[in-house]
């Protein structure tokens, strides 16, 4: 694994994504992949959280859809990651 600002890049579960996930998440930068799994925002606790270990990754309209849980209270966190450009949107 990868190592950003000092962690180790999160690794996803073969059993748990799928074909087309695996393609989008193996182009994602580390620092992206990083960000996408260990600063989710949990509407329950109303805080920035690290998934809960078994989240899972599917493809969904050409970008990566990681869903989870909230470690602190269980709630179901889904996140959509663009597998594109770092750009920023045009103004």
């Amino acid at each position: 694994m990868l190592a950003c600002c000092g962690k180790k890049s999160p690794k996803m579960d073969a059993k748990r994504i799928t074909p087309e996930a695996g393609l989008l998440w193996a182009i994602l930068p580390a620092e992206i992949r990083e960000r996408a799994v260990n600063h989710a925002w949990c509407r329950d606790c109303r805080d920035r959280v690290a998934l809960a270990p078994g989240w899972s990754g599917r493809a969904e309209a050409g970008k990566l859809v990681i869903e989870g849980a909230c470690p602190r209270c269980g709630a179901r966190i889904t996140r959509k990651v663009d597998a594109g450009s770092d750009e920023p949107p045009p103004n």
